[in-house]
Order: structure tokens, then C-alpha cells, then sequence
């Protein structure tokens, strides 16, 4: 084999990792726009663009260096003397870029610090400044082998250094699309490999006589030897980078290689025609022939073949965006906001073929699809107003570098990418996706505006689904206050009617109890019990009937909640009750004082009567505290609990779970705290037992007592 096929074939191997470093290139080009409004992120992607550009031109110089005449190749001259310090200079200029870059690679990595920026490109300064002198002849003979061990030393400390700084930030495992672009052991594995490469290549050209890592040695065999492990190690380098954009570096990869080839046959039919043809003007036609061959056919020819490639291997954007949107208007606000969410993540899932995917909502609750180790995430995951401090956009890891345990929890739970769930009424909470690396999605900027456009559209759903739970409520809130009218009415009728007879029968049995002589004392004080009984309940549904006026004024909850719970604590030990209040803030809200505190005595007892069949310990905890405006308290014993079907009838007038209950304790609870503007709501308890939590406006800071 001639040596001109060893210089070809030598500069095809450097064209293949000159193509995939200057795919990279352009991606980070596209990324600092992309990153425009977020200065760390913008600041990472300049220094991805300047160092993928610089091996990007180096693999080129390479390139043209091996494919130069061989004149120009072996004798002195301005080109082949300047094509070799334009490689030296870009080595020194793409390493400390490279060990800039390792520092931002995980969300654990401290950003360097300016006496660590100083050193690094202070050293690169001196570098590159000897290699120029070098280069152009202004260091004396005798200092050259010194000038060469230095310059080489460089090259390989700084190799080593970025390669060390990656195997200490490196988690287990192989490539993922999750991690947030976290490096892992095999990233360290790759730029290791890629750091032999060089120090062998190195030393070949040493053998040689030419080091300082040259393309071009003394020897073919040599050279072709050189240019391949240059080669390998350039693509070593980059793997880690590129398979964090499989779909991008395949697409763009497979177009340039198929338009470099369609060229390279086209001009080699134009070279056998032009061979056989003597004259001079035919050779110009078929030459301009090949070129308009080479326009015509392969720029309609690129744009078909990245379609082509979208539609065979991805399935890219287009299909995908139409397919969750068909999904999200199948979904009806009536299903509620759960089951909107539960049927949008399967959609989501299902799609975009992830492994799996999740919803953290605000409110607390979490709907999660496939394979999501959810509970890290709900450890650590902000809800409620603390959400809206978060980036919109959590993509890479340094978007996180300032919260350091969301980005680790997102590491552990390999979670691609979080969007959040926001329209202009409220946010909903936050969208999480797990993909896998090549068979899912990759990451792309239409992808994220993909994620994103769906991200939004869910929020609208979910405003209509919130409206309509509104409206409902509403509906059944008049409905309920009518029918509580039409009782109360009722009631007041069946109370008045009764409550003469009762009154007199009760003296009677007042005076006969008076005689200690009569017969039948115990009769008479069972029928003088049971008819005081009876005045309760009637008294009860005078007040559950009657139309109450509230006398309303600044009150703190945290001194109205204590008292109420010395009053009862007596009465809570001797029953073997323990009662606790939590409260860790101070909270004044607009109500009648007696009102709430009717209130607290209703629900206090009716934890503790849940307690009496209970035989495991007897506990009754009272939380008091903030939530959207309001004041909140929570009230939960660790008791039996009730039916789940019993739940929505708890506030219903006379619906009793006690056997001597009334069933109007719960309603006129109820109706005092809407009254006063707030809520009251029961549920089962985790872990069992009861809770019901109310809540009361804030008094405003006018009302409150200077």
C-alpha cells in the first residue's frame, strides 16, 4: 500500500470524530440561546462551545495536514509550519476549558473559585506562550528538549487532572438519559481510555522525532498509527458528551457522512470521466456537470433524509405533540383533578415510551406512572407556595446547584427532566419524567419545549377541572343550606310543640322526687333523668334552628385553643386521655370568641368519646399553624376512625355515629365556621384514627390590638 493511501485512509479516521465534535459544537451553539436568561447555565454552555469548536479544529487541521501534497508535507514552508501551531496552540487552549467545564458536571461539585479560574488559565497562558515562541523559532536549540518535556507535561497533567476531577464526581453505573446528565463510572472509563490513547500516540511520536503530539511523523505506517489513536481518543472524549444527545449526534451524523459521500462519488465519476477525455473544455463541462450534480441532488436529498431519519428511529416531536394533545382533550374536567392527573402521566408515559413519570401537586398529593422511585422525590420535594422558588426549567444539574438535595434526589431517582404544571391562575405542581437512554427521549430543545407545551396545557385542565369542583360545591353548599333551612324550620316547630308538655312534665317529677316519703323514688328520678334528656335535645334543636348573631372581633387562636384544652384536661386524665396542642406560631383570626370555642369543645369531645373503646394508648393531638391565608387547625385522635361510607354524611343534621348522639354537633360546628368565612373538613387519619381540621380568616393587621 502506497503511502498516499496511508495518509488517506489516516485523515478518514480523523474526519469521523472532526464531524462528532463539530455536531457538539453546533448543539452548544443552539444551547446558549437557549440557556440566554440563565447565567450559569449560559456561562456552561460558552465554555461547551469553545471547547468542542477547538477540538473541532484541531481534528481539521489534522485533517488538511495529512491531505497535503507531499512538497508541502516534508519540506519547510509557511502552510505545513502554520497548520502545526495552529494544532499545538488549540491543545493548549481546549484543556483548561475541558477541566472548567469537569467542575459543573454534578449538582455535588463546587463552582471554582477565582484564585482556581486565575491558576487555571494562567497556566494555559504560559503554556500556549512558550509553544508560540517555540513555533517561531525564539527558543534557542539547546532549550528545545526542555521546552518539549514541559510542553508535554502540560498536556498530560491537565489530561489527568480533568480526568480525576470526573472519576471523583463519577456515580456507579453506565450511560442513562436520567441523572440530570450526572457523569457516570463509564464517562470516567471514556476519558481515561482517551488520556492513554494520547500518552501512547505520544509516544509513538517521540519514537519518531516529532512530539508534542503531531499528526505527520516520519514514517506512513507511523503516521496511520498516530492518527488513530488520535482518533479513538477524540471520539473516547466525546462519548460522554454525545450520548447525552444520541438522537442529534445519529441524525446529523448519518446526513453529513451520506452528503460527503454522495460527493466523493460524483467527483470520483467526474475524475474517471475527466481521465479519459483530452479536451480541455469537455473536462470544465463535466466538472460543472458534478457540482450542479452535487446541488441538485443532495440538498433535497439532506432534508428528505432527516425527515427520514425522524420518522424511522425517534418518532421526533411532530408525531408526539399531536398525540398529547389528542390525549389531553380526551380528558373531561368532570373526572376531577386526580384522575385528570392520574390519566395525563399514563398518557405521558405511554407516548413518549418513558420507564416511567410522576406529578407532585402542590396540595400534597402524588400520582405516579411505571417505574419512579417517587418517595425520594416526595422527601425532599417543596410543595404549596415553596414550589414557585424553583427554576422553571430543571434539566441539567446546575439548575439545582443552589439546592443541592432536590438535585441529588432527582440523581437517585434517575428523573431526566421536571417541568412545571403552571397557568396563569396557580401552579399545580411539577411533572417528573424517567427515560431511557436511546430507546426514549433524548435531550433536545423541541423535546423540553415539547414537555413544557404539555406541562401547560395539563394546567388548563386542571383549571377547569378546579372550576367545575367549585361550581359543584357551590351548588351543593345552596342545596345543603336550604334543606338545613327547611330542618331548621322543622325543627323549631317539633321543639316548640314539645318543649311546654316536657317542662311541666318534668316539675311534676321535680316534686314528687321533693317528697322523701313517696313511693317510687328511683322511677321518679329515672323519668326526671330522661326527661332532662329530653330538654337537652330540645335545647339543641332550638340552637341548631335559631338564627345566631356573631359577635366578631381579633382573636388568638393559640391562647383560645390552649384554654380550651386545660378546661377539658381534667376530665381527658381521669379517662386516661393524653392531650397535646402544637403551636409553633403565633395566630390571631377574626371570629366570636364563645362561637370558636363551642366549636373546640364540640370536636375535643367528640375525639375523646372515639377514644373509649380504644385499648391501645389514648392520644388527642390539636395542630395549629398557616395555610393559604388562613388559620388552620388540625384536630386528630388515635382512635377506631369511622366508615368510609359514614364520611360524607358527618355534617348531615341528625346523622349520629354515637348511640346517644344527636347528630347536630358536627352541622352546628359546621355552619358557625362557615359563618365566619373559613372551612371544616373530616378525614381518616394516617396511621388510623380521625382528623378534622377548620380553618378562620387572619384578623387583618388593622383589627389587631396596637
Amino acid at each position: 500500500m502506497s503511502d498516499a493511501t496511508y495518509f488517506a485512509i489516516a485523515a478518514a479516521m480523523c474526519l469521523v470524530p472532526a464531524l462528532v465534535w463539530g455536531i457538539l459544537a453546533a448543539e452548544y451553539a443552539r444551547f446558549m440561546g437557549f440557556f440566554r436568561s440563565r447565567p450559569v447555565l449560559r456561562r456552561l454552555a460558552v465554555i461547551g462551545f469553545l471547547a468542542t469548536t477547538l477540538v473541532t479544529v484541531n481534528l481539521v487541521v489534522a485533517v488538511l495536514r495529512l491531505l497535503l501534497p507531499v512538497g508541502l508535507r516534508t519540506q519547510p514552508n509557511i502552510i505545513r509550519d502554520s497548520l502545526r501551531t495552529l494544532d499545538d496552540t488549540t491543545i493548549m487552549l481546549l484543556l483548561p476549558l475541558f477541566r472548567h467545564g469537569a467542575r459543573y458536571a454534578s449538582v455535588r461539585s463546587a463552582p471554582p473559585t477565582r484564585a482556581w479560574l486565575v491558576a487555571n488559565y494562567g497556566a494555559c497562558g504560559v503554556a500556549t506562550a512558550v509553544s508560540l515562541l517555540a513555533a517561531l523559532g525564539a527558543v534557542p536549540v539547546v532549550a528545545m528538549p526542555a521546552v518539549l518535556v514541559l510542553l508535554g507535561s502540560y498536556v498530560i497533567g491537565m489530561l489527568v487532572l480533568i480526568a480525576r476531577s470526573l472519576a471523583q464526581q463519577a456515580r456507579p453505573g453506565g450511560w442513562r438519559a436520567g441523572g440530570l446528565g450526572e457523569p457516570r463510572t463509564l464517562d470516567a472509563v471514556m476519558i481515561i481510555c482517551g488520556v492513554l490513547g494520547n500518552v501512547v500516540a505520544c509516544a509513538v511520536a517521540f519514537r519518531y522525532g516529532r512530539p508534542a503530539l503531531p499528526i505527520v511523523v516520519g514514517s506512513a505506517s507511523a503516521t496511520l498509527t498516530v492518527a488513530a489513536l488520535q482518533s479513538a481518543s477524540a471520539l473516547a472524549f466525546a462519548m460522554p458528551l454525545a450520548v447525552r444527545l444520541p438522537a442529534t449526534v445519529l441524525q446529523r451524523l448519518v446526513m453529513t457522512a451520506t452528503a460527503i459521500a454522495g460527493t466523493a462519488v460524483l467527483y470520483g465519476g467526474a475524475d474517471v470521466l475527466t481521465a479519459r477525455v483530452s479536451d480541455t473544455e469537455t473536462r470544465r463541462l463535466i466538472d460543472l456537470a458534478a457540482i450542479t450534480a452535487i446541488i441538485v441532488t443532495l440538498v433535497p436529498l439532506r432534508a428528505w433524509l432527516g425527515r427520514a431519519i425522524e420518522r424511522v428511529l425517534f418518532h421526533r416531536t411532530r408525531q408526539r405533540r399531536a398525540e398529547l394533545q389528542e390525549a389531553l382533550q380526551g380528558l373531561s374536567p368532570e373526572l376531577g383533578r386526580l384522575e385528570c392527573c392520574r390519566n395525563a402521566v399514563a398518557a405521558f408515559t405511554r407516548i413518549l415510551h418513558l420507564r416511567g413519570a410522576a406529578i407532585l401537586l402542590a396540595s400534597g398529593e402524588t400520582v405516579v406512572h411505571g417505574d419512579l422511585a417517587v418517595e425520594v422525590l416526595e422527601a425532599v420535594w417543596p410543595r404549596g407556595a415553596a414550589m414557585e422558588k424553583l427554576p422553571a426549567r430543571m434539566f441539567v444539574s446546575d439548575e439545582l446547584r443552589d439546592a443541592p438535595a432536590l438535585g441529588e434526589a432527582l440523581v437517585t431517582a434517575d428523573v431526566f427532566g421536571v417541568v412545571p404544571i403552571r397557568s396563569t391562575r396557580q401552579s399545580w405542581g411539577h411533572l417528573f419524567a424517567r427515560t431511557m437512554i436511546f430507546t426514549a427521549l433524548p435531550f433536545h430543545v423541541e423535546d423540553v419545549e415539547l414537555l413544557e407545551s404539555f406541562a401547560a396545557q395539563l394546567a388548563r385542565v386542571l383549571d377547569g377541572a378546579a372550576l367545575l369542583a367549585r361550581a359543584v360545591a357551590v351548588e351543593r353548599s345552596l342545596a345543603h343550606a336550604e334543606k338545613l333551612a327547611a330542618i331548621g324550620e322543622l325543627a323549631a316547630r317539633i321543639a316548640h310543640d314539645l318543649r311546654n308538655p316536657v317542662t311541666a312534665a318534668r316539675s311534676l317529677a321535680q316534686q314528687l322526687m321533693g317528697q322523701p316519703s313517696a313511693p317510687f323514688a328511683a322511677e321518679h328520678a329515672l323519668i326526671l333523668g330522661e326527661l332532662e334528656r329530653v330538654e337537652r335535645r330540645i335545647a339543641g334543636l332550638l340552637r341548631f334552628a335559631r338564627r345566631e348573631e356573631f359577635d366578631y372581633g381579633p382573636v388568638d387562636l393559640v391562647e383560645l385553643v390552649q384554654g380550651t384544652a386545660t378546661a377539658l384536661a381534667a376530665r381527658l386524665v381521669a379517662d386516661g386521655i393524653v392531650l397535646s396542642v402544637d403551636a409553633k406560631i403565633g395566630v390571631t383570626v377574626r371570629a366570636d370568641r364563645e362561637k370558636i370555642r363551642h366549636v373546640l369543645l364540640n370536636l375535643i369531645e367528640n375525639a375523646a368519646d372515639a377514644l373509649h373503646e380504644t385499648a391501645g394508648e389514648r392520644r388527642i393531638e390539636i395542630a395549629i399553624g398557616r395555610a393559604d391565608g388562613m388559620a388552620t387547625v388540625l384536630i386528630r385522635d388515635s382512635g377506631a376512625g369511622v366508615p368510609a361510607d359514614a364520611l360524607p354524611r358527618l355534617f348531615e343534621p341528625f346523622f349520629s355515629l354515637k348511640p346517644t348522639g344527636t347528630g347536630l354537633g358536627l352541622p352546628i360546628a359546621r355552619r358557625t365556621v362557615e359563618a365566619h368565612g373559613g372551612r371544616i373538613d373530616a378525614r381518616c387519619a394516617l396511621g388510623g384514627g380521625m382528623a378534622v381540621d377548620f380553618a378562620l380568616p387572619l384578623a387583618s393587621e388593622e383589627a389587631l390590638p396596637s
